[in-house]
């Protein structure tokens, strides 16, 4: 079978490997149909060997269909299903608090283990949920699952938000918040980004050329400023300034993967008795929420949709995301596809 593999920081190879066993008790032999790129693989594409493994088989927003199932399978032959890539210990303290998705010990397919860039690959069950869609639109279902989660973790009714990045994932974050009655501001330093937005039914501000930008978010927000802000961009300088637009009492919930170290201003923290919140991954419940949300409302975020390309691509595909951030939303690797 054909794999995208990534052999070493930057090179992505198309190879030939073995086909994978046959599936065994609670597992499913799934031939993928189409996997999202994430910023996450971008990490991975330019990541230090000493801290990730090589070669990897990236993609973990993953669309497949089943192939063959184990004894006893619940699952049919010719099922589509979206594939939660997280897979908990399940018996530390974290999980047993019913957090799986914060568990130390958690393993990501297409992160820990090769992903979705090859013809076929064994899968747990428990993890494949059943979903009809095009497939290329399906995979939105893991981004909008990390959404689901932080919009959760900031506990968002129907009051007015903040969201600092109008990449993907601060996409979503607005749309589900959208749905849970909130009135949404997106705040990003690109034009095109918030143009996207405002076609979801998001209202924008551009930052970058507008020293007073703080002041108008607070005055879009009324009163004393929104009570959550998000922040989806890892940026040091961006989630200070989610500490300084929050009101007082209010939530910040981060979601960006941080690559700065930086020290946090823990004077306004304290004096404003702000709730700081991370957010990781989602858990089981929010993953099968998000595979009903695409179903439902999937066609309402076709625009994120920028890009396809097969299988034969995907190492440019990678390098093109990484290279011009700015022109790629959600770019789709269509394994099943020939050019």
């Amino acid at each position: 079978m054909r794999a995208a593999v990534l052999t070493a920081p930057g090179t992505v190879e198309l190879s030939d490997r073995p086909d994978p066993a046959e599936p065994g008790p609670g597992e499913l032999l799934v031939a993928p149909e189409a996997v999202g790129i994430c910023g996450s693989d971008i990490h991975y594409l330019h990541g230090d060997p000493a801290l990730y493994q090589f070669p990897r088989v990236l993609g973990h927003e993953l669309i497949a269909t089943v192939r063959a199932t184990g004894p006893g399978g619940g699952l049919a032959v010719g099922q589509q299903v979206a594939v939660w890539p997280l897979q908990a210990c399940g018996h530390c303290d974290t999980c047993r608090a019913g957090r799986p998705n914060a568990c130390p010990n958690f393993s990501l397919i297409g992160i820990h283990t090769d992903g979705g860039l090859q013809d076929a690959l064994l899968a747990p069950e428990g993890q494949c949920f059943p979903i009809v869609g095009e497939p290329a639109l399906m995979t939105l279902v893991e981004p909008l699952s990390v959404a689901i989660h932080a919009v959760a973790r900031g506990a968002v009714t129907t009051e007015a938000i903040v969201v600092f990045g109008a990449g993907p994932i601060g996409q979503l974050i607005g749309f589900v918040a959208a749905e849970h009655g909130a009135r949404v501001l997106i705040i990003d330093r690109l034009q095109s980004r918030l143009e996207l937005a405002r076609t979801l039914g998001m209202e924008t501000l551009l930052t970058g050329a507008d020293s007073d930008v703080l002041a108008r978010a607070r005055a879009w927000a009324g009163g004393d400023g929104p009570p959550v802000v998000f922040d989806a961009t890892a940026s040091p300088a961006a989630v200070a300034d989610t500490l300084s637009l929050v009101r007082s009492a209010g939530r910040v919930v981060l979601v960006g993967l941080a690559g700065e170290q930086e020290v946090m201003p823990f004077g306004v923290i304290t004096h404003k008795e702000l709730d700081i919140l991370g957010a990781s991954v989602c858990t089981r419940e929010e993953f099968a929420a998000a595979v009903d949300l695409v179903q439902r409302r999937g066609e309402h975020l076709r625009p994120l949709l920028t890009g396809q390309v097969p299988l034969q691509d995907a190492g440019e595909a990678l390098r093109q995301v990484a290279e011009r951030p700015a022109e790629s939303m959600k770019v789709v690797i269509r394994v099943g596809v020939d050019a």
